[in-house]
């Protein structure tokens, strides 16, 4: 039995002469390195190139996993953030966000609904902020911005215009998960 098997070269055609103890040669005519796998009684070369795209590609999906994971501890840690200020808001302001669409017969249609009942046909039902847009935000910024000045009123647009940029955060975040997901197909 011979100490060695000839193959040929995958790159460039040259003859190799491969001993039983070689797991990784270069060619001495092209220079290209390569690994020999044995299996089963066969033995074949894979370019060294190949493994280490292999790796590569391996290494960039765990990458990208693990950002994702990140991302979305993000958005869950701004999700709970813009909940909490809007509970807030919801428990501090709800009474003076009533009474001044109340007295503006409902304002901010789509946002705000007026409530008959038969005692005051005045009151206004505040929805849950979970329910609000950015858009809807907005507008309650631009209406209390130009109907209301006091101090009161300052801390809410404030905080309003907390959630409006924690909700465009989150949504900069979810799209960034859609085309990190993207590059994993």
């Amino acid at each position: 039995m011979a100490d060695f098997v000839t193959l040929t070269c995958p790159s460039c055609g040259g003859k190799l002469q491969i001993t039983n103890d070689i797991e990784r040669f270069a060619c001495d005519q092209c220079g290209n390195e390569h690994i020999v796998k044995r299996s089963g009684g066969i033995i074949s070369l894979t370019p060294v190139v190949d493994e280490i795209k292999k790796v590569v590609r391996n290494t960039d999906r765990a990458a990208i996993e693990t950002t994702i994971m990140r991302i979305n501890g993000e958005i869950n840690a701004l999700q709970s953030k813009s909940k909490e200020l809007k509970k807030r808001i919801e428990r501090s302001y709800n009474r003076e966000i009533r009474n001044h669409f109340a007295a503006r017969r409902g304002g901010l249609i789509g946002a705000f609904s007026i409530l008959a009942n038969s005692q005051d046909s005045n009151i206004v039902e505040i929805p849950e902020l979970d329910d609000i847009s950015i858009d809807d935000i907005d507008d309650m910024i631009a209406s209390f911005s130009k109907s209301l000045v006091s101090f009161s009123f300052k801390q809410l647009i404030s905080s309003l215009e907390s959630i409006k940029e924690l909700e465009k955060d989150i949504d900069l975040k979810q799209r960034e998960v859609q085309n990190l997901k993207a590059q994993l197909r």
